[in-house]
């Protein structure tokens, strides 16, 4: 077996790689609020994976820290 053919993806390109790959904001977009609560999305701002300003576009409330 040709190991560029084979089916996990193991030997794709970069390139095929990046193209697939999202980011936390797209991932954000696709999974809040279906599968990725409020709390989730106040955890990736703080772990500074998204910012404020995407948090207020995704989720339409205003970034607040909790204690």
């Amino acid at each position: 077996m040709n190991s560029a053919s084979n089916n996990y993806g193991w030997n794709k390109s970069n390139k095929e790689s990046e193209e697939k790959t999202m980011n936390v904001k797209e991932l954000a977009k696709k999974y809040y609020p279906t599968y990725w609560d409020i709390n989730r999305m106040r955890n990736l701002v703080a772990a500074g994976k998204l910012s404020e300003a995407d948090y207020q576009e995704i989720t339409g409330s205003t970034y607040r820290a909790t204690e």
